[in-house]
């Protein structure tokens, strides 16, 4: 088994000071252990308006499924430059019929260390005393591009 290391880095320069982040490649990484195989795939995300599903996870692995349970770790990155262009990355319950949306910008990564989300009752209105949170976890990952086509990686590091 292997440790997926993951470490962030921040350099800006305003008003001509220096302000940066390095916790890459110290203690201070975040180390996650039992990866015994990773998923990488570089795609073009259409405009397709609903989004196009890329990923499922489920309880058996088969073409396009990741077994849920043995998720660790995934990581999508827009490659495209223009800076107008981003994507919208839905992770779905498609069982309980919930989602929760990210809008990745164009040139820049999220990742995830697990498919669980938390969504409210839309049954509920919002404000009121009675809203509930609700545990919801991934079975799908769906990404729509907003102006055109837009270059993506997805890395999903897995047991």
């Amino acid at each position: 088994m292997a440790t997926l290391s993951v470490g962030i880095k921040e350099d800006l320069v305003v008003g001509g000071t220096t302000h940066a982040f390095d916790k890459t490649g110290d203690s201070a990484n975040f180390d996650i252990t039992g990866v015994n195989a990773i998923y990488r795939q570089t795609i073009v995300v259409p405009t397709t308006s609903g989004g196009v599903q890329y990923l499922k996870f489920g309880s058996a692995a088969s073409a396009g499924t990741l077994i849920a349970a043995d998720f660790k770790y995934m990581r999508i990155s827009n490659n495209n430059t223009s800076g107008g262009n981003f994507v919208t990355i839905t992770l779905q319950d498609s069982t309980a019929n919930h989602c929760v949306n990210f809008k990745l910008l164009a040139n820049s990564s999220i990742y995830f260390t697990t498919l669980v989300f938390d969504t409210k009752d839309d049954s509920i209105t919002t404000g009121t005393s009675g809203v509930t949170t609700m545990r919801a976890t991934a079975d799908e990952l769906r990404m729509q591009a907003d102006t055109g086509t837009a270059n993506v990686e997805i890395f999903v590091a897995h047991a």
